[in-house]
């Protein structure tokens, strides 16, 4: 399995943007992906104001990993942030994608690979689309609130993709071409789905933003999970991003070999003590 979801992670770096409330150049990008993200849907963040807030998009920021992770706990994910550091700050984005099906379908079976799964059987509610870059018919299902759902088969085993953006394009292409076509089809019948997955979101480990005047903050850490129920009902999508800056490493001057000492005293020139303390003369913690 694989997925990608773009918005929770353009709604977490927004949060930290608001959170400091930054006058800045915005997000600095260091690889391709983070490019893409920047330059694709960071630049489009004005779609989050499509997602109902507090329902299906909620966002949360702050210094405290401890409470941001507790928020992830209690809104139903596994993911989590380390701590963050002095003068880190996180952010946290969930969606929520919870709707149900225009036509209801009915549910049965199919036998695979010697295993039998629970399907969903559509004779209402659903289109059929071709791409000219695509071998396999494009089932276009209809639901309440807006949503839409399509579904096609890979079919190429060999290119089957590995990484989370190589699949929003994958997919991306072949929609572009998408178009509706006459079809005789009776029914579509579709596995249903009860999955839970991590995504690698690594990538965006490294990406800046820049205080104007103060400091510059770079993204330490970045995680993504997907929760995602199909049934006769209708589709449950959970996703949750989690995002932290690294905490700024306060530089310090550590003595922890034999070391000189010198105490003077002022209006006399000549040191009044002079020393070499090795480990003999140093305080043990006690045990």
């Amino acid at each position: 399995m694989l997925f990608f979801a773009p918005h929770p992670l353009v709604a977490s770096l927004e949060a930290i943007e608001i959170y400091l409330n930054m006058e800045s150049r915005g997000w600095q990008s260091s690889n391709d992906a983070q490019r893409k993200l920047i330059k694709g849907e960071y630049a489009e963040r004005y779609d989050l104001g499509f997602f109902r807030r507090g329902r299906e998009l909620k966002t949360f920021a702050g210094e405290s990993a401890a409470k941001l992770n507790e928020t992830l706990k209690s809104e139903g994910f596994d993911i989590r942030l380390q701590e963050l550091g002095e003068g880190g700050v996180g952010a946290v984005a969930i969606m929520r994608a919870i709707f149900d099906w225009l036509s209801k379908p009915t549910r049965s079976s199919m036998n695979v690979g010697g295993m039998k799964y629970a399907t969903l059987k559509f004779e209402e509610g659903f289109s059929v689309m071709n791409a000219i870059n695509h071998n396999f018919p494009i089932i276009r299902l209809e639901a309440m609130g807006g949503y839409e759902v399509f579904i096609t088969i890979q079919g190429d085993k060999r290119t089957i993709p590995t990484d989370s953006l190589v699949l929003q394009k994958t997919i991306g292409d072949i929609m572009t071409y998408a178009k509706k076509v006459s079809d005789d089809s009776d029914f579509f019948s579709m596995p249903m789905i009860k999955a839970k997955a991590d995504i690698d979101v690594s990538w965006m480990e490294g990406l800046t933003i820049s205080q104007k005047g103060k400091r510059t903050m770079t993204i330490g850490q970045a995680k993504e999970q997907v929760v995602l129920e199909v049934d006769e009902r209708g589709v449950k999508a959970e996703v949750a991003a989690a995002v932290g800056t690294r905490g700024v490493q306060k530089q310090g001057l550590i003595v922890n070999e034999p070391f000189f000492i010198m105490i003077k005293k002022a209006g006399i020139k000549k040191g009044v003590l002079y020393g070499y303390i090795d480990s003999n003369g140093w305080v043990e913690v006690p045990r």
